[in-house]
This record gives C-alpha cells, structure tokens and sequence, in this order.
C-alpha cells in the first residue's frame, strides 16, 4: 500500500469517527468512496475538485464535517468561498480550527481589519497562546508594536519558551527604543532557566551596541562556565585586560588552565617570573612539551637577574640542552647560546646555537647581535663588527648599542 493511500484512509477514518455534528445528517450511498476520492483530490492538491465534491456532499448529507473540509481548502488553496456558505461560516467561527484558517485566508486577502476581528472575537472565547500568536502578528505586521508587545508578552506568561523571548527582546530594543527592557528581559530569562547561545548572543550583541563592557564580559565568562569552549574563554580574558584588571584574567587564566602560555606572558609582562617558571613547569609536566621546558628555562634565568649564579646556570643549561635536541626553535636556540656565550660557558658550542637559529630567521638583529657578540668573545673583534654593522641601523635596542661600543673599542685598542 502506497504512503499516500495510507494517509487518505487515516484522514477517511479520522471523518468517520469525527465528532457528531448538531443534527442527523442524511446518509447517501457509497459516502465513504465519496468521501475518499475528495480526499485523494485534496492530497494531489487538486483543491478545486476536492471542494466541489465535499460540496456535494454537504448539500446532500447536511454534514458540517464535509463544509468544514470545503471552508478549510478553500482557505488553504487562496480560493473564493460561496456566498451561500456565509451564514454557516458565521456559526462555525466559533471554532477554533475554522476561525484560525478563515483568518489566514482573509490576511492572503489583504483584509486585515477583517482578520484582527475575528481573531479578537475568538481570543474572548478561547484564551491560549495559538491564539494570541496570531494576533500578537498581525498587530507586529501592522507596526502597531507596544500592541504586539502586549500579546506577546502574554505568550510569554504562559509559555516562556525562548522563541517568544526573542520575539518581545526585538520589539523592545528594536521598534520600541526600550534597550534596558529587552536586556532585563534576557537577562532574568537567562538566571531562571539558562544562558543558551541564543539568548547570550542576543546580550552580547546588545552590550556591544551600547558599549558595556561589563555586561560583556560577565556573559562571555557565563557562556565559558556553560560550553568550555576556547573562545569564549579567550573573549573573557580579553574583555578582563582590556579594562586593565590583570589579577582577574590571571585568576581565571589560573583556574581554567585555559592558556597557559597567555598566563605566562601576562605574568612576564609584569616582571614575576617566578610565577611564570611555575606555570610553564605545571604545564611541561602535565604535556612533556620541551617548548614549556624551554619557557621554564627563560623564565628561570629571568627571575635570577640573569647573574652568573653557577648552581642556576647549570640548571638553565641542562634544561636548554634536552630542549635544542628535541626541537629547532629559533627563540630557545638563540637564547641558549647568547647564555653560553655571554657567561663564557661554551663560546663555540653557542655560536653554533645561533647559526642553528639564523638558518631559520636569518634577518633577525637580535640572532646577529648574537653572533656578533660570540666572535667578540673569541677576541675576533673584526669579524664581530662586520656582523653588528649589519643591523646598526635596524634596531635601537641598548644592549645591541651596548655591544656595538664594545666591539668598536676593542678593533681600537688593537689597532
């Protein structure tokens, strides 16, 4: 048996087994047959056909079940309806199934008014949110919005679904100019029941019109608390150190382990390396990552003032050594071999380092400064200058001046 025949004699059952109509209607033969060939015309979407023979059918049975079908396709199909049927019409809308499609026929019809006062008279009768939907649109597409509000609002009372919300929050921050309502709307919604994506989206798009930063960064922190996801998690820090509230985003930073790496250059921005060798040490053991090893290396020379202290440079040595045999990061490579350079540990070995470096950046000035500074170690003062020469002019950093003067010094009191 075929879907659509399924359907026809499910709809044929439903009209047999239908609600009884006020009188006895007449039977006539073969009603059933009738009955399901204008059901098969109405499934084909042959609505013209399928109305004349539910007509004939009403004529002859006086059974409203079968006007009810001719009004309801005549409203679905955009056709006229029998002035004959008028006074029927009247009496049945006060149903609601009937009054709701006579409504939507008379909207096709570009007869508004019409359709707002049968939705008015039924809504006197049948209070429920299909209802006030209905109405509440109309209203909405008319522009008359604080009435539309009105009947939305009241949907809303009753079903405080979010689509409705959504509904009353565009009206009030869009047509009304009421920008605080819509948010205390959202905002209330969202502490009883949930921040959803929908709803923070909405507050987040509104605080960003009206430029909160505060309401901002609590529902990014709220949206974070709920979904875990890395972005919101990266808007919140954001949104804290664009305020300058650095002890809240390392707070968080610190709580979430969320970027550890970000943790670690807020932490370094303000001197406390300390507290950045402890993060990159918590996330090298928890990863086995040599970059967080490398890190730990810096940050543990860093945080000792970069003095020769014998004990700290063993340990940074050691750290860096497992680290240049595992990875061929330029900034590790580099920073251990100025180490081994610049405390006179290994010179060959450094430079070594950072030509390992400049093969992979070979025009940063701070690798050049560098090796320039490793050939000034091994007393070739000449070779050393033609290197730091070379940047002279692309970058006005202290230390680099600082060696240049060094070096010009020494190419002086040889010669």
């Amino acid at each position: 048996m075929s879907r659509c025949i399924s359907i026809i004699i499910a709809a044929l059952t439903l009209f047999l087994n239908g609600c009884a109509p006020s009188t006895t209607p007449t039977k006539v033969e073969n009603e059933s047959l009738l009955v399901l060939e204008a059901l098969d015309l109405k499934e084909r979407g042959e609505y013209v056909e399928s109305i004349s023979k539910f007509e004939d059918l009403f004529d002859k049975t006086q059974n409203r079940l079968y006007l009810k079908e001719v009004l309801k396709s005549s409203f679905s199909a955009n056709l006229p309806i029998d002035p004959k049927y008028d006074d029927l019409l009247k009496e049945l809308l006060n149903e609601g199934d009937i009054a709701r499609s006579y409504t939507g026929w008379l909207l096709r019809q570009d007869r508004i008014e019409e359709a707002k006062t049968v939705m008015q008279e039924l809504l006197e009768k049948e209070k429920n949110v299909k209802n006030l939907n209905i109405l509440g649109s109309i209203y909405l597409y008319q522009k008359e919005y604080n009435l539309a509000l009105k009947y939305f609002d009241a949907i809303y009372k009753e079903e405080p679904e979010e689509n409705t919300l959504m509904m009353i929050v565009e009206l009030l921050d869009t047509h009304l100019n009421r920008t605080n309502e819509a948010i205390s709307y959202l905002q209330t919604h969202s502490r009883m029941q949930k921040c959803t994506k929908t709803i923070c989206y909405k507050l987040i798009q509104i605080y960003g019109k009206t430029k909160n930063l505060d309401g901002l960064l609590s529902t990014y922190h709220r949206l974070y608390d709920e979904f875990k996801e890395d972005e919101y998690a990266d808007r919140t820090v954001e949104l804290m150190l664009f305020q300058k509230d650095t002890n809240s985003a390392i707070k968080f930073l610190n709580k979430t382990e969320h970027d550890p790496l970000l943790l670690m250059d807020i932490h370094a921005s303000q001197k406390e390396f300390s507290k950045a060798f402890l993060v990159a040490k918590r996330a090298y053991e928890k990863s086995a990552d040599l970059n967080f090893l490398g890190l730990m290396a810096i940050y543990e020379y860093e945080d000792a003032g970069r003095k020769e202290k014998k004990e700290m440079l063993d340990s940074v040595s050691k750290k860096f050594d497992t680290v240049s045999k595992g990875l061929e990061d330029p900034l590790f490579l580099n920073y251990y071999g100025y180490l081994l350079i610049e405390h006179d540990l290994d010179i060959e070995k450094g430079i070594d380092l950072v030509k390992r470096a400049l093969l992979q950046e070979p025009d940063s000035p701070y690798y050049i400064d560098s090796l320039a500074w490793g050939y000034y170690k091994l007393g070739d003062c000449e070779k050393a200058m033609d290197i730091i020469l070379t940047i002279m002019s692309k970058i006005d950093e202290p230390e680099v001046k600082e060696h240049y003067e060094i070096i010009k010094k020494c190419l002086e009191e040889k010669r």
